[in-house]
């Protein structure tokens, strides 16, 4: 895959809670499978990024300013074989590599606009960067892996999936509106803040 096509992959596995096993919700392998992703911030948003990445057959490095998060977060996730958590600072020296960057922490959130999870000298060490955050769309987290050729994945695409999944399992089942009716909904709506 490249490009467009990686993006979106990326992005679908990002936010559709992959199935165990590496398939994804349309039946198609996850590309996240053999991958390798680090997880920043271990709360809610990490935690369900951390559970969908191993679902969909990927090794997951946890990383958390209050260590024992990630250190849980790792035991409950299956342990070492599958999941690790990682010292914020090995991360922050650009001594690990991964093909996925996710940031699940609150740097960058309205209104700390200018501040970043990481340090852009390090993001050359991922292939795609998925910020949680969708206020606003382009953090500067992202921002800063699109400068130094990484693929850039905003948080809206994580709260569709989201939103979609949610919306079936309060309707019994019932298809959600169009992905396309529901982004525009969204970029409108974050676009007035």
């Amino acid at each position: 895959l490249a490009g467009d096509d990686l993006h979106n992959s990326y992005a679908r596995a990002a936010s559709a809670g992959s199935a165990p096993g590496g398939s994804g919700g349309d039946g198609r392998t996850s590309p996240l499978k053999g991958s390798s992703v680090v997880v920043m911030g271990c709360g809610g948003a990490g935690s369900a990024i951390a559970f969908g990445a191993v679902h969909a057959g990927a090794k997951v490095y946890l990383a958390d300013n209050v260590v024992s998060k990630a250190e849980n977060l790792a035991k409950r996730l299956g342990g070492p074989n599958v999941a690790q958590s990682i010292s914020m600072d090995l991360l922050s020296k650009g001594d690990l590599k991964a093909n996925v960057l996710a940031n699940a922490t609150p740097a960058g959130m309205m209104p700390n606009v200018t501040t970043s999870a990481i340090a852009r000298e390090v993001l050359p060490n991922f292939e795609a960067v998925l910020d949680a955050l969708y206020t606003p769309m382009q953090t500067q987290l992202l921002k800063d892996a699109a400068a130094e050729g990484c693929i850039p994945i905003s948080g809206l695409e994580m709260f569709l999936g989201q939103a979609a999944e949610q919306y079936r399992l309060f309707t019994g089942g019932q298809e959600p509106p169009p992905a396309s009716d529901m982004r525009k909904f969204i970029v409108d709506y974050i676009s007035t803040l």
